[in-house]
């Protein structure tokens, strides 16, 4: 083996937390390659109570450096930064740890284009020269005096496994032979079984409480929703090209949301249609409005269909209902079923809009939110980060709502959903969390109820 890829967990909850994980970063990137760092978390703290909250984040990395060598570079780094080990599970402005070290095999490297290793066997990498077993998917087993790989509790903790999930969802625990999204999952449903959350089924009259009850998990995140129906624009499917439908973009997507039904969330699905036909801009060019709407739907079916194939080509079982009926491609929407299948831990994804003309996808997002007694609608925008007072492509002093009343959208006309939708969620006590899509790990951020972009409404 000539590299090695390793993911590395970072944490800090003393001084400025982002700034002492950017620094470690930077020092990091000294003497390995880091190849992608996942979003960054606010979790409870694990073990120690009193202390501050952390912020988490794990880097995938790239190096030359053996397990032992690897790991004193990040006690090092440690070092450097100032850590003081007063107690176990401490508080700390810097924590590094080694969670996972290997090889990816299917991952190739040219030699004539990439200098960055030798080309003899790096003996510092070989698994025999540190006594340690090899998954099939190349994942090193070691446990000595100073290094236990994969790392111990790793597999156990939420401010662990969520940005991994990030990075490598399919990621192979080579001991317990699950993935790292299984893993996540099994996490928070643990806590959900025995913390009073939500189980599929269960009638409790706290549960019926939208958007108050909370999952503790192990490593102390919060989950803020049971079920949540996540309203994409078509433009989001389209990415930079803004028409059709960009594969990449739709995978990404796809990934983003397994993490959410890993974390045990019930996901449903309302797609815009815009980046294919809209049915008002036909209306408003001399077409039949009603036709023109009918064509609306056919395009949220298509783009449902695109996304039903990148979940389950990431193992996340989909189903698309239609309220339109088309068999041979579809379920029709029939509400129990839809619930069943969110309890089983699919994804539901509602296609061709409420079925009829005149009505748009943001009001079938919240007649949907309402029929499935869902506790959120995540409006996923495209280019924005929430609800501004003005368009903020225009005015530099336009101002970010946090959050807003259901009458305040509506009488100063602001951009979340057109009135029909607003009304359906005001009267059925709906918050709306309206975030900026274009951020890797914002739809599992606003389905834990993390505090990013404008939260519309909600309160009884």
């Amino acid at each position: 083996m000539k590299k090695a890829v390793a993911y590395i967990g970072l944490g800090s909850n003393l001084g400025e937390r982002r700034k002492n994980i950017e620094q470690a970063l930077a020092l990091l990137g000294e003497t390995v390659k880091v190849l992608k760092t996942a979003p960054l978390i606010e979790t409870e703290p694990y073990g120690v109570k009193d202390q501050p909250l952390f912020l988490n984040t794990v880097a995938k990395i790239e190096t030359k450096l053996g397990p032992t060598e690897l790991l004193e570079l990040l006690l090092a780094i440690e070092k450097k930064l100032g850590r003081v080990r007063l107690r176990r599970w401490g508080e700390r402005n810097i924590d590094l740890d080694l969670l996972f070290y290997g090889s990816e095999p299917d991952e190739k490297v040219d030699p004539e284009k990439d200098d960055t290793y030798d080309n003899e066997e790096n003996e510092s990498l070989s698994p025999e020269a540190h006594g340690a077993a090899v998954s099939p998917e190349g994942q090193w087993v070691l446990k000595t005096k100073e290094l236990t790989l994969p790392h111990p509790e790793a597999h156990k903790r939420y401010f662990v496994l969520a940005p991994l999930c990030e990075l490598a969802p399919e990621l192979v625990h080579p001991q317990l032979k699950k993935t790292v999204a299984e893993l996540l999952g099994e996490v928070t449903a643990a806590k959900r079984g025995s913390g009073g959350a939500f189980l599929p089924g269960q009638k409790e009259e706290k549960n019926k409480k939208r958007g108050i009850d909370k999952v503790n998990s192990c490593g102390g995140e919060t989950v803020k929703y049971h079920r949540i129906v996540l309203k994409l624009s078509g433009e989001a499917l389209a990415g930079a090209k803004g028409f059709g439908i960009d594969p990449e973009v739709v995978d990404s997507l796809a990934a983003q949301i397994k993490v959410v039904v890993a974390s045990g969330i019930e996901v449903a699905i309302v797609n815009g249609g815009g980046n294919i036909w809209r049915g008002l801009q036909g209306s408003n060019k001399g077409m039949d409005r009603a036709t023109a709407d009918y064509m609306g739907m056919l395009a949220t079916v298509i783009n449902s269909l695109a996304l039903q194939d990148a979940l389950e080509n990431r193992g996340v079982p989909t189903r698309v209902q239609t309220a339109i009926e088309m068999r041979q491609i579809a379920e029709p929407y029939i509400r129990r079923r839809a619930i069943r299948h969110m309890e089983k831990a699919r994804v539901v994804i509602f296609a061709a809009g409420t079925g009829n003309p005149y009505f748009s996808t943001d009001t079938t997002a919240a007649l949907r939110a309402a029929e499935i007694e869902a506790d959120a609608i995540l409006m996923a925008k495209k280019g924005t980060d929430g609800v501004y007072d003005k368009d903020p492509r225009t005015n530099k002093d336009a101002v970010m709502f946090e959050e807003l009343d259901y009458m305040e959208v509506m009488e100063r006309r602001l951009s979340v959903m057109d009135s029909t939708a607003i009304s359906l969620c005001m009267d059925n006590h709906i918050p709306i969390i309206v975030f900026n899509i274009d951020v890797s790990g914002n739809i599992m951020r606003a389905a834990s109820g993390e505090k990013i972009g404008t939260i519309v409404g909600g309160k009884k």
